[in-house]
């Protein structure tokens, strides 16, 4: 990528190698396909069950979950949140990217236990969300009175008081200015796409 436009073989590897997901219900598969269609990607949408079906082996570099919930056992009685936006560095393309480093706070918070409903996990997040305040965990009755919402802060973001760490006014119209451009684009291919 160069100045914010794609060279041809990473938007031909976005485009036909970059989306899969596994799930079991086909409405949310059919929709999937329907909007990767509208946008002009291949993506792998599979009908199945990711927990239980045999590895096929394939690695990802991201992975989205939507846990089940409320179909076996318990209903949900805590949520844990790790609060990624106070007081952590802001990320950019060019100067400050994304790095390894950015979750080794998460990862210290979280525990390496790979059984995430494991005992193991849950003990280490308890006495992890004492010392960690990032890192907490809300009773379902807390998330209940927010009304679901999930964008919950507790920590005073220190950033937010200091104009020194905001990207100039002409990169972030710079970054904007590139968005749209790569919008207007792939709008362009869609169009061409569709014979228009």
């Amino acid at each position: 990528m160069e100045g914010g436009i794609l060279f041809q073989e990473d938007a031909e590897r976005i485009r036909k190698w970059t989306y899969y997901t596994t799930g079991l219900a086909s409405r949310p598969r059919r929709l999937a396909l329907m909007n990767l269609l509208l946008h002009v990607i291949e993506g792998k949408v599979h009908l199945g069950d990711s927990l239980y079906e045999p590895d096929t082996g394939e690695r990802f570099g991201v992975v989205l979950t939507n846990p089940p919930s409320g179909t076996e056992g318990r209903p949900t009685e805590h949520v844990w949140i790790y609060d990624a936006r106070s007081n952590i560095p802001s990320i950019t393309t060019k100067e400050r990217p994304l790095t390894p480093e950015h979750f080794a706070k998460s990862e210290a918070c979280y525990g390496d236990d790979p059984v995430v409903f494991g005992i193991n996990a849950i003990e280490h997040r308890e006495k992890t969300a004492q010392r960690c305040e990032w890192f907490r965990k809300f009773h379902i009755s807390e998330i209940k009175e927010q009304n679901y919402n999930l964008d919950i802060f507790w920590l005073k973001d220190e950033s937010l008081e200091d104009a020194e760490d905001l990207p100039e006014p002409e990169d972030l119209a710079s970054d904007a200015l590139t968005h749209l451009e790569a919008a207007v684009d792939e709008l362009q291919e869609a169009l061409r796409f569709f014979g228009k």
